[in-house]
């Protein structure tokens, strides 16, 4: 008796394999982990090792997310042209959205390669860009990113009323986000935030607010901003490359954001090395209510010093 193939098995099969790539590339789709680096420089070998560790997640602390979904550069990448192709070499087709955000170090040649060609690539999660400028919003899930380009002379003084109206006009248009991260290149500690015009408005909005990422020191560092309940997790994120005046570290800063609360967890090697693993963590509770200034203490975000 010949064997007869039996084609709608062999569909079934096949349907179930499409099925499981289909959930696959959703939950890559779905991830709620993202990565913040700095100040590389064109110390690319060093780079290397940081973005084959962002792809990999080869450090056990980290390999229980289900991936990257996004990458946020905050400056000090140049040459910017030289970085993108090496992050294009790395993650090859399955590249999560590169951020950038412009540094001190950015050339003219840098800014238009952000401007022509990285920013355009983000289309249309890209927002509120300014012309001219590397401000700009990024919608991510449920999450929004402020990127603030201090060398613009639109956002170079922070106390500015446009830059301020902005940025608020950045968080209060974002019904569908209910996580805020503001990223800047270098730092700005005020000694009385809550005096402060800029550090006010972030305040403002604290039920929303998660963090301010900046570099540019090249030392890994956070606290919180004022250091009492309702403040804002300030994260210095370090270096990805830069050899000089540094912590001796190359530094990655991955975020989870979880229903109730947000983690931050601290990823690094000895500079040059591959030997990363978990050096700091910390999370912050979501408030449960929106209306942020009327709830106790005990229902404010905090933020937890280490999750060991």
């Amino acid at each position: 008796m010949r064997t007869k193939w039996c084609f709608p098995r062999f569909e079934a099969w096949a349907a179930l394999v499409l099925v499981l790539v289909f959930l696959s590339g959703a939950a890559a789709a779905q991830s709620r982990t993202f990565a913040v680096i700095a100040d590389s420089r064109s110390e690319h070998s060093r780079l290397r090792n940081v973005l084959e560790e962002v792809r990999d997640m080869k450090n056990g602390a980290i390999a229980d997310i289900a991936g990257i979904g996004i990458v946020i550069a905050l400056g000090d990448i140049d040459p910017v042209s030289q970085t993108r192709t090496l992050y294009r070499e790395v993650f090859q087709a399955d590249a999560p959205p590169l951020l950038p955000v412009r540094g001190n170090h950015e050339k003219p040649a840098d800014v238009r390669v952000i401007l022509e060609d990285m920013l355009p690539a983000l289309t249309p999660s890209v927002k509120l860009h300014v012309p001219g400028t590397v401000n700009y919003v990024f919608d991510w899930n449920d999450a929004r990113f402020i990127v603030l380009d201090q060398y613009s002379e639109f956002a170079r003084n922070p106390h500015g009323s446009a830059v301020l109206e902005w940025l608020e006009n950045a968080i209060v248009t974002a019904p569908d986000a209910r996580h805020v991260f503001v990223c800047r290149h270098e730092p700005y500690i005020p000694d009385d935030p809550r005096n402060d015009p800029f550090w006010s408005v972030l305040l403002r909005h604290n039920e929303k607010v998660r963090a301010f990422f900046a570099g540019h020191t090249h030392v890994y560092n956070r606290r919180r901003i004022p250091d009492e309940p309702g403040g804002i997790p300030y994260v210095n994120v370090g270096n990805a490359g830069q050899r000089s005046h540094n912590d001796l570290k190359q530094t990655i800063v991955a975020v989870t954001i979880g229903e109730d609360r947000v983690s931050f967890r601290a990823v690094q090697t000895p500079t040059g090395t591959k030997a990363f693993r978990t050096t700091d963590r910390f999370q912050v509770t979501i408030p449960r209510r929106p209306e942020y200034g009327r709830q106790s203490p005990a229902e404010q975000p905090r933020e937890y010093p280490a999750i060991d």
